[in-house]
């Protein structure tokens, strides 16, 4: 007994070390080939010095390449000595077992060794990675990702699992199972129910990451209306005409100017401009004078790193808005609407404009309410631009609007001194409504914390001071946020 456990260590010792050995090799490849595909920037402009970069390049590429199949053979053959001696090598008996090909043969091998130096760097699990090394051709990398799709062998199966997160199933980390690290090693499960509870594991870690529909949007239901909101008189007076076009959308038809509206017919809204300015709030109080349930679309859970989901996960949205009569917002959506790309090195640029693609072909299709609110309007596709029927710019307030902003936070219960002065703060400190916000609870916190029974003057600028020295570091000439007033000295 004590002779055959240490064959069998024998046979893992030499079968891992050539098996890092065929790794090594695969790793040196691939970094060759990115070589051969971006040269140094001083020969890309001459064709002599290229053609003799690549021409170097292919010769080492040769010879790794023959490194590489040398160290395959030899896999081979330790794993043929070791079955043959009753000691069959955990990796070779699931890829028996499990009828696996030589790409998902390789993503095991790659992910086994993925603690062990050097392959412990940064992204060498990535889904991308893996198969840009075991193909050698980074263009066949994208044509091989259904090696990681839900329905394949290795997730089926559970024989790896995602380590991470990403926004496709390239981006995604990898690593192996548990039951696939004690099979490799030679361990066996204590009993059935133990790797039952390890495979009970992996899949309440696999359902985490696939949100319910319900989990795509987040409901709100508004109780504001735009007189609860301070606003510039000529954005008042836009919203208030977008409303009644909402309200009496029949004019279409009865002017005969429905026919010639087949697509296009969503009442999309863009609020754009300063932090702070109450783009949100605003899109709250437009769901509150409509009188219906406000969705915000959680980009969070909208993206998903498996194939086809992400696209799923957008429609599902629209669905769910449309069927409970909803105005649907996109809040800070810059990252979601942003113009797409053409780079085709960028392997998520196909997975990112297609993601747009098909949010431009709902809200296209989309008969209801959209609004989206930006920090960052100009980044904002040209695309989207123009099945926006409304774009509002929410600009800081003046001190005007200021002064009502501070007054709409008190009431007649609201215990002030008489020296209060709402004017000369609007003045003092050129605030946008979020920060006046910041600035009150800044007040409401000290007369809890220290039992003070009346807000006075002092009180108000002393908090407003604090809120202004918190924005930036501060200079005197720096201006407060995106508006145009100066830090008192």
């Amino acid at each position: 007994m004590e002779k055959c456990a240490i064959s069998a260590i024998d046979y893992q010792f030499e079968y891992i070390s050539a098996l890092s050995r065929y790794c090594r090799h695969l790793f040196k490849r691939r970094d060759i080939l990115r070589e051969m595909a971006e040269p140094k920037d001083g020969e890309r402009t001459a064709s002599e010095s290229e053609a003799a970069v690549i021409m170097a390049g292919s010769s080492d590429l040769e010879a790794v390449q023959d490194m590489i199949d040398v160290a395959r053979k030899e896999i081979q053959d330790i794993a043929a000595a070791a079955e043959g001696a009753g000691l069959p090598i955990g990796l070779e008996v699931m890829a028996k077992a499990h009828n696996l090909s030589e790409l998902e043969w390789g993503v095991l091998a790659l992910l086994c060794l993925q603690d062990v130096p050097p392959f412990n760097r940064k992204n060498h699990n990535v889904g991308t990675e893996i198969l840009e090394c075991l193909l050698g051709n980074a263009e066949k990398v994208v044509f091989s990702r259904s090696v990681f799709y839900r329905n394949s062998t290795l997730i089926r199966e559970r024989l790896i699992d995602c380590g991470g997160y990403g926004d496709s199933i390239l981006s995604a980390h990898y690593k192996l199972a548990e039951k696939t690290w004690r099979k490799m090693v030679g361990e066996q499960s204590v009993n059935a129910a133990e790797e039952d509870e390890c495979e009970d594991s992996e899949e309440s870690r696999h359902r985490t990451r696939t949100p319910a529909r319900n989990d795509l949007v987040e409901t709100r239901i508004a109780a504001l209306t735009l007189n609860d909101v301070v606003l510039p008189a000529s954005i008042l007076s836009e919203l208030t005409c977008w409303l009644h076009q909402v309200r009496n959308s029949g004019i279409e038809d009865r002017w005969g100017i429905d026919t010639k509206l087949l697509k296009g017919k969503s009442n999309a809204l863009l609020l754009y401009g300063p932090p702070g300015t109450g783009k949100t709030l605003t899109a709250e109080a437009i769901a509150g004078e409509l009188g219906r349930p406000l969705l915000v679309a959680r980009y969070d859970q909208l993206m998903d790193m498996w194939y086809g989901n992400t696209e799923k996960n957008i429609v599902g949205t629209f669905k769910e808005s449309r069927s409970r009569n909803a105005v649907l917002l996109f809040d800070e959506c810059d990252g979601m609407f942003s113009r797409r790309t053409n780079e085709k090195h960028h392997l998520n640029a196909n997975f990112e404009n297609r993601h747009k693609s098909i949010l431009l072909q709902e809200i296209e299709n989309y008969q209801g309410i959209v609004i989206l609110t930006s920090n960052f309007a100009e980044v904002i596709d040209e695309a989207f631009e123009r099945r926006i029927s409304l774009r509002l710019e929410l600009p800081m307030p003046g001190i005007e609007e200021r002064e009502r902003i501070w007054r709409s936070f008190f009431s007649d219960k609201t215990p002030l001194t008489g020296d209060v002065d709402f004017r000369m703060l609007a003045e003092r400190f050129a605030f946008s409504g979020g920060y006046i916000k910041n600035t009150v609870q800044r007040v409401l916190r000290r007369c809890m914390a220290e039992n003070i029974e009346v807000i006075t003057q002092n009180l108000l600028e002393n908090a407003a001071m604090a809120e202004q020295n918190s924005m930036w570091t501060q200079s005197t000439s720096r201006a407060i946020g995106f508006g145009d007033g100066k830090i008192p000295a």
